[in-house]
């Protein structure tokens, strides 16, 4: 992940990244656990998609006018100030998110076949050479291919994928908002989410920087739970990383 001046230039190296899709993945095959009872499943994935990029008609104008007052006003998202203007952005992106995907319909939940569990260790496969070779000549390529593919689906699987899935499994789930029903599990994983940032090997220490991955947790954690399907805050945190990353802010 780039970053602001002043803050961390990555959270996840490539292999620490991946290593969220194989970790996952593993602990599901060795428990005998169906990855699509996770939301880790590609049968309806143009839905999932849909939904993904609806959410971000609410979250891209709205972070990028976030950032646009950060660059003006010359704070960095890694400290305080920054940081709290960055989660309380977030935090009112979330209804308006919950608005617009309460009327889409959720992915099926159905058995993950292997063939599609092999197809996406494949592709990150390929990406990984691809990046690795156009790395020298374009490296805003690579950067993109990094973030689309490995941050967004590679902690998307393990946090709203696995973590949260199997927190589902541990509570109840007693409100609603909009379409999504939702319980402890939501911001205990948001919480798992922040806190690793906050403990990221490259850059420990970053508090201000868990706190508004905190608040976005919670917002890809609704998306997960409104979607049925880790693929929806998959695009949805790849974008925005993306495009954060290439344009030199956080993510």
């Amino acid at each position: 992940m780039a970053a602001g001046d002043g803050g961390p230039s990555v959270s996840y190296d490539r292999t620490t990244a991946a290593l969220f899709v194989v970790v996952a993945l593993l602990i599901l095959e060795l428990s005998g656990r169906d990855p699509g009872r996770y939301g880790i499943a590609f049968h309806q994935s143009g839905r999932a998609l849909e939904a993904g990029l609806t959410s971000l008609a609410a979250l891209g104008p709205l972070c990028g006018l976030v950032f646009l007052l950060l660059a003006g006003l010359g704070w960095s998202p890694y400290d305080w100030p920054g940081a709290l203007i960055l989660a309380l952005g977030y935090g009112l992106a979330w209804p308006v998110v919950a608005y617009l995907l309460c009327k889409q319909p959720a992915v099926e939940e159905r058995p993950a076949s292997r063939g599609q569990i092999a197809g996406l260790l494949s592709g990150l496969e390929l990406v990984t050479v691809l990046a690795a070779v156009v790395h020298p000549h374009t490296p805003l390529v690579s950067t993109a291919l990094y973030t689309l593919f490995f941050l967004g689906i590679g902690e998307e699987l393990f946090f709203r994928g696995y973590v949260q899935s199997r927190l589902n499994q541990a509570f109840d789930r007693p409100y609603h908002l909009r379409g999504a029903s939702l319980g402890w599990e939501m911001p205990l994983a948001a919480l798992v989410f922040g806190l690793s940032h906050v403990l990221s090997p490259p850059n420990p220490g970053q508090v201000a920087w868990g706190l508004w991955t905190f608040v976005f947790g919670l917002v890809m954690g609704h998306v997960r739970e409104e979607t049925g399907s880790f693929l929806a805050p998959a695009v949805a945190h790849g974008v925005l990383m993306c495009v954060a990353a290439l344009l030199g802010g956080p993510s």
